[in-house]
């Protein structure tokens, strides 16, 4: 058997990627198109088939390694421009090449939200009638279940002064008796039941 001098090359040739295949990747990868779409998007002039998944990262792996990064960087240009503003710019002749751009507030919010972490807060403070204090009663459940009428009507007029707002309030006035009537109640402390 004669050896062969040359080696010989197995399968197809190497698919070579034109500049226009190049801008059109590192575009949609700017745009996030999926990269199975950039395939269909991309023919190989040898077979006149769409490139593989294989071939885009092996032929590509530049543009796709880029092509979002630069698109961030624009992107964020373009905000921080909007954000702080720049002034007009123009020719030696002075005639305008590009016009004054404004600083935009809410790209500025934008901008220290998500750079700097800032954020928006609301707070709420609650308060009984007249800025008093909110008067709340602590009612074990298990005790409500072995209580007698008696009790039960106590507790139905300590819960109705409370829900009228009647008693304890601004400027002093005593708070109402009626967590002490309902505890003395629960309690079955007999003769200090308030009707």
């Amino acid at each position: 058997m004669a050896k062969h001098s040359k080696k010989r090359s197995r399968g197809r040739p190497a698919y070579e990627p034109t500049e226009a295949d190049r801008r059109l990747v590192e575009t949609h990868v700017a745009f996030g198109t999926p990269q199975d779409d950039i395939c269909s998007l991309i023919v190989n002039q040898d077979t006149g088939k769409p490139i593989t998944g294989k071939t885009l990262r092996s032929a590509f792996a530049f543009e796709i390694k880029v092509g979002a990064t630069r698109a961030n960087a624009r992107v964020v240009e373009s905000l921080f421009h909007q954000a702080v503003g720049r002034p007009a710019q123009y020719d030696q002749d002075h005639r305008p090449l590009r016009e004054e751009l404004k600083p935009a507030v809410a790209a500025a919010i934008w901008w220290t939200k998500a750079r700097m972490g800032w954020k928006e807060t609301s707070q709420h403070e609650l308060s009984g009638k007249n800025g008093s204090p909110i008067q709340t009663l602590n009612i074990d459940p298990d005790k409500l279940k072995n209580c007698s009428d008696a009790e039960l009507a106590v507790l139905e007029k300590v819960l109705g002064r409370l829900q009228r707002g009647d008693g304890g309030g601004a400027g002093g006035a005593a708070a109402p008796s009626g967590e002490d009537d309902y505890a003395a109640a629960i309690d079955g402390s007999e003769g200090k039941v308030a009707a």
